[in-house]
């Protein structure tokens, strides 16, 4: 629900990754009711951290130690897969850390913006993120407000869900018990 309404919102397709190892996978997306969609992931893409909008923020929001060992270990992928230097993606580690979301423009692939914002589970790892990905040309400063408020109402919801799952089954379990 919480996709459905940022992409109604916003109009654009969102996506939602999962952490998996050393990297971001696509397990849902949601396009926006623009006539023109911005799909530059399918469900099951798989994506070093750090190099999309998604994986980007959760490698930002890794505690220190954890992030230093995934950039790494990704690093090298990253810059001869995608031609990608090294020091241009401690940058946007780094500004993704003091915005609490990640933002890049013309990356992965030209002429798309993409932002992502990353959420946890019941005991405070990072586990995912969401990302809305839109035309650059779209990307004006008032959407990119609403983007970024929109991001932080959808991972909130997230990880309310994800609480309270939790919580059922941990009831759930001392009732069977």
């Amino acid at each position: 629900p919480a996709m459905e309404k940022l992409a109604a919102d916003t109009a654009e397709t969102v996506y939602l990754v999962q952490r998996s190892g050393l990297e971001a996978v696509c397990i849902d997306l949601v396009p926006g009711p623009s006539a023109v969609r911005v799909l530059t992931l399918q469900v099951g893409s798989r994506r070093p951290l750090g190099l999309g909008a998604g994986g980007l923020a959760i490698l930002a929001t890794l505690d220190d130690d954890e992030r230093e060992d995934v950039f790494s270990r990704v690093m090298g992928q990253i810059e001869s897969e995608w031609r990608f230097a090294p020091q241009e993606l401690r940058e946007s580690m780094a500004r993704a850390r003091l915005a609490h979301d990640a933002v890049i423009r013309n990356r992965i692939t030209p002429g798309v913006t993409a932002f992502g914002k990353s959420f946890r589970d019941s005991l405070g790892q990072v586990f995912g993120a969401v990302t809305v990905a839109g035309l650059n040309s779209r990307m004006t400063p008032a959407r990119i407000a609403m983007l970024h408020a929109g991001l932080d109402k959808a991972t909130a919801s997230i990880e309310r869900a994800r609480m309270a799952l939790a919580m059922w089954r941990v009831c759930s379990a001392e009732y069977w018990v």
